[in-house]
């Protein structure tokens, strides 16, 4: 009737992407942990060569079919990331990328582990089976919009060209049909064609910064910062301080007990203070309160609630995660008034805060001397 209108729900190739990248950000803080988890294992159970390969794919280099044939053995019923061995944390970071995580499975863990974990193997044979479709239909004749989705839900890097995604497609599906590669391996290391720098020079700028989190910086720190991670190799070999004798081995098992243990809310706690911390600076803040004025009339003020929603969409965390940041500072009440100079000195001592932690992490490190901690810093 209205053929120059767009209806409302037409998506653009842009704004789709946009949602993607969005939805995986929602993932990072399990992917980090799941990455974490993973290479504390290799640090203490693989050899010097399988070690490299994870560090690969910690790095986001370029990791093909025969690099994780090497690591495969260690993903089967008898090892260390079998879905029903690893711990519940684990576990639940394990769902979360996998996709079958939802809100309810946390509040009760311990009795809900062994459904949610049932709920991550039934993913593995629904990804599996369609595998096998691909296969039979072959993936010559997928559209660039199918190559991408094939990729984006087995967790693959999908902004690369049509035949980066259809290679990497192969090598998933020719690693599936290997009897010596157990599954559980394709969702905890991916193959990759080029290195995540390769990756992200090929992105348009905006997707670039909001993968690196720094779409809302200003622009001098935005180009420092990209440059900066263009330069910086964040995942050091894992030869470096490799234990010497069973006894610095034991401490290491141990350390990597301890951290398993952390809970989902701790982790979730110290990750978002740094990013509030992050984002509250004072132009930041200026921002926020202008864009939410809009929305309102002159009469009304802005509400705690107002800031933690606004804030939880900014910065790609939940509502619920945000707001026990503001219980931390007496900033509870939802319909509560808050002001500019309130918001600017939450974003101040979070910073304090994510600071002392770093500091307190560096001095309590083992087997460092404060002058190795200094050095280092």
């Amino acid at each position: 009737m209205f053929p120059d209108l767009i209806p409302s729900t037409f998506e653009s190739e842009n704004q789709g992407r946009n949602k993607a990248f969005t939805t995986l950000m929602g993932t990072v803080r399990a992917r980090r942990r799941l990455a974490e988890y993973l290479s504390s294992t290799a640090f203490v159970s693989f050899t010097k060569e399988q070690q490299e390969v994870v560090r690969f794919s910690a790095m986001g280099e370029a990791v093909t079919a025969n690099q994780i044939r090497l690591i495969a053995p260690h993903f089967g019923r008898e090892g260390p990331f079998n879905v029903y061995q690893i711990p519940n944390g684990i576990a639940v970071a394990l769902a979360r990328t996998v996709g079958v995580y939802k809100a309810y499975h946390g509040l009760f863990l311990t009795k809900m582990a062994p459904y949610m974990r049932r709920k991550i193997l039934r993913q593995y044979h629904k990804t599996r089976e369609d595998d096998r479709m691909l296969r039979l239909e072959g993936l010559d004749d997928l559209t660039d919009e199918e190559l991408i989705k094939a990729n984006l839900v087995r967790g693959m890097r999908w902004t690369e060209d049509a035949e980066t995604l259809r290679i990497q497609l192969e090598w998933w599906i020719s690693l599936g049909r290997d009897p010596d590669v157990p599954y559980n391996t394709l969702f905890w290391v991916k193959p990759t064609r080029y290195s995540l720098k390769e990756s992200m020079k090929r992105l348009p700028v905006e997707q670039r910064r909001q993968l690196l989190g720094i779409q809302h910086l200003p622009e001098s720190i935005r180009g420092n910062l990209e440059t900066l991670c263009e330069t910086v190799d964040t995942a050091p070999s894992m030869s470096e301080g490799k234990p010497e004798d069973a006894d610095q081995l034991v401490e290491k098992l141990a350390e990597l007990n301890a951290k398993t243990k952390i809970s989902d809310k701790d982790i979730a706690i110290q990750n978002i203070q740094i990013s509030l911390g992050a984002y509250l600076t004072e132009p930041n803040v200026k921002r926020m309160f202008e864009d939410i004025r809009k929305s309102k009339t002159v009469n009304e003020y802005i509400t705690v609630t107002d800031v933690i929603d606004f804030i939880g969409s900014e910065t790609h965390n939940s509502s619920h995660v945000v707001s026990t940041v503001f219980d931390a500072f007496d900033q509870s009440s939802g319909v509560k008034a808050i002001t500019e100079s309130t918001l600017i000195s939450i974003g101040a001592r979070c910073r304090e805060a994510s600071k002392a932690h770093v500091d307190v992490s560096s001095q309590s490190s083992p087997g460092k001397q404060p002058s190795e901690v200094i050095a280092k810093n």
